[in-house]
C-alpha cells in the first residue's frame, strides 16, 4: 500500500515556504524605485527589483542573490551568508539616451 502525504500537510509546507521567502524581502521605498532594473559595468552585473530582491555578480565569482537595501547613499546586497555593498556616487541619470549611475567610481549602464 502506497502512503501519501495529506494535502493539508503539503499546503502547510507550501505556505510556510512562501512566508519565509517573503520575510527576506521588503519593497523598496518610492524614492529608491529609480534603481530598479538590470545594470552592468566592466566588473559587475546587478539586478534590483521593486519587491526588494537583488542579484549581484562579480566577474568570475559566484552571485549573491537575496535581499537588497538602499539606504544613505549605499546599495547593499545580502544573501547566502554573503554581502556586497556599493557606495552610490551618482544616482541614475540619462546621458545621450543611455541611463547610467556611478557606484564606487564605476559606471553602471541600465539594460
Amino acid at each position: 500500500m502506497k502512503k501519501t502525504l495529506p494535502i493539508s500537510a503539503f499546503l502547510f509546507a507550501l505556505l510556510t515556504f512562501f512566508l519565509l521567502s517573503c520575510d527576506l524581502q521588503q519593497p523598496l521605498d518610492d524614492y529608491d524605485l529609480i534603481f530598479i532594473g538590470s545594470w552592468s559595468s566592466d566588473d559587475y552585473y546587478i539586478e534590483i527589483a521593486a519587491n526588494g530582491y537583488g542579484f549581484c555578480q562579480e566577474r568570475n565569482r559566484n552571485p549573491i542573490e537575496g535581499r537588497v537595501e538602499i539606504t544613505r547613499n549605499r546599495i547593499k546586497f545580502k544573501g547566502e551568508g554573503r554581502k556586497k555593498n556599493f557606495n552610490i556616487d551618482v544616482e541614475p541619470f540619462e546621458d545621450l539616451g543611455d541611463v547610467m549611475m556611478v557606484l564606487d567610481g564605476e559606471y553602471f549602464y541600465l539594460h
